[in-house]
């Protein structure tokens, strides 16, 4: 990618877009935003100068980098780096991505914000696979630091590179995956996580409140700045594998006793629907608290910098 171009184009502009074209504008690049809704990326501006006022930021200098473009051609036209994030079906990402490498600059790097699908399913059918490659955020881009770098069969070395380097150069920590299974890394951790919290509600064993402070007030403290190993590592004094001799039994007993596999039945779902909206009763609501929650996890992201 060069250096030299700073302007990027986002596909679509949803939850996800809307939050990296904070990201991108936020750090000096013109932004355009494109979505086949004529009228949604317009609607994504309002809701971006709501994200920004909640942020350290100058407002409308950022806003003055991000425009709304009618056509697939004018989103394009001199980008340098595209952040495809479109809906989340194998159809639609690889008509989304065979247009992309038809239409956009031969240089031009192709990421995805997909968050599952294995991106040889969607990436091959164009002419120019080796510059489409995924880039998969954990919501919200621009509040969370992580994203999962997915390269196809075909992703040449160079993209991965570039990709994983414009990444840092956001402040974002970019891991790569290096088999694209379902789900890659992260989202495979909190479907075990999500999987066996629904099977404690669903069996009487807490409620939807006490296992979200399961995480919130327990296992979220340790791991917003250390992971699960150094957590295992750190629990012991000589150190992870003597942490897994003394507690490996055990674990093995909860997981034979884990009931992850079962669906998850209408009535326990709507249990925790009925928590969810006792909190919260409305769309409004709903938006006011993320607004809430990315700028709590700004100042948290300040704070394990500065303990760092």
């Amino acid at each position: 990618m060069s250096q030299d171009v700073k302007s990027v184009a986002i596909v679509g502009t949803g939850l996800v877009g809307r939050s990296w074209a904070v990201l991108f504008a936020v750090n000096g690049f013109n932004t355009r935003l494109y979505d086949v809704n004529p009228h949604a990326a317009d609607a994504a501006l309002l809701d971006i100068r709501d994200m920004l006022s909640d942020m350290n930021v100058d407002s409308e200098s950022v806003l003055a980098r991000i425009e709304a473009t009618k056509s697939f051609d004018a989103a394009l036209d001199g980008v340098a780096y595209v952040q495809e994030c479109a809906p989340e079906t194998v159809e639609i990402k690889r008509l989304v991505f065979t247009q992309l490498q038809t239409l956009a600059a031969a240089e031009t790097i192709l990421a995805s914000s997909c968050s599952g699908i294995p991106p040889d399913l969607f990436m091959l059918e164009g002419p120019s696979p080796e510059r489409a490659i995924i880039a998969h955020p954990f919501s919200s881009p621009h509040s969370i630091p992580l994203v999962e770098v997915v390269p196809s069969t075909r992703t040449a070395l160079k993209t991965i590179k570039t990709v994983y380097d414009f990444l840092e150069s956001l402040g974002r920590e970019p891991i790569l995956v290096r088999k694209p299974v379902h789900g890659f890394g992260i989202n495979r951790i909190q479907a075990a996580v999500i999987a066996e919290a629904i099977s404690l509600v669903r069996n009487g064993v807490l409620t939807p409140d006490d296992a979200d402070k399961c995480l919130r007030s327990g296992l979220a403290r340790r791991w917003a700045f250390i992971g699960p190993f150094e957590t295992m590592d750190l629990n012991s004094a000589n150190g992870f594998v003597e942490y897994v001799r003394k507690f490996g039994e055990d674990y093995h007993t909860t997981l034979a006793d884990m009931d992850t596999q079962a669906p998850w039945e209408d009535a326990t779902l709507s249990k925790i629907e009925t928590e969810m909206r006792r909190r919260r009763p409305d769309a409004e609501a709903i938006t006011l608290r993320r607004r809430w929650r990315d700028k709590a996890l700004a100042e948290l992201d300040d704070l394990i910098d500065r303990l760092a």
